[in-house]
């Protein structure tokens, strides 16, 4: 019976588009500040998936940075990859992808480094991912279900409402709309 509850929330999570971080909470609120102001992403010093140190200096080489939360224990994000992965290659220079991970929490996880690497390795997903270290705690106390994708400007000021679950082609509209093209 156990199984079968299991099984029956995953296929509910896939259905959904998303998975829950956190199953204790019954609602996902708001992403703090997302409605009364710009929301910022923290200033962070951090690491990619190979080592590299990696602050928030990065969102300033492009006008717009599709900044994906996602967890690699997510199906939906899993899933969506080598979609992710083939738009990164299609970007014009002006607009990148960066994934957030958000159940490797150091460096010296090298589990979830691991599983994250086999994962995006697959998807054939060569963007930068980064480890969501303590400096973007406050940032992901909002964030109650991956995928959940922010846009980004040349500022590291969030642009618009957070998108929430595998939606590529509304992350690309977003973009699209922002850019003005």
């Amino acid at each position: 019976m156990k199984k079968i509850i299991v099984a029956l929330a995953v296929l509910c999570a896939m259905a959904a588009g998303s998975c829950r971080k956190n199953s204790a909470t019954a609602k996902m609120p708001a992403v703090p500040n997302m409605t009364a102001a710009r929301l910022a992403v923290p200033a962070f010093t951090t690491q990619d998936l190979d080592g590299n140190t990696v602050t928030n200096a990065l969102f300033s080489r492009t006008d717009v940075t599709v900044l994906n939360v996602w967890g690699t224990f997510c199906p939906p994000c899993i899933a969506e990859m080598p979609e992710l992965g083939a738009w990164a290659d299609a970007m014009p220079e002006n607009v990148q992808i960066v994934g957030l991970i958000s159940d490797v929490r150091a460096k010296t996880d090298k589990d979830g480094i691991a599983d994250a690497k086999k994962i995006l390795s697959a998807a054939h997903a060569n963007f930068v991912n980064l480890i969501a270290n303590a400096d973007f705690s406050s940032f992901l106390q909002g964030v109650q279900f991956v995928p959940t994708t922010f846009l980004v400007d040349r500022d590291g000021m969030v642009i618009g409402e957070p998108i929430v679950g595998a939606q590529v082609p509304r992350y690309k509209q977003a973009v699209e709309n922002y850019l003005g093209t």
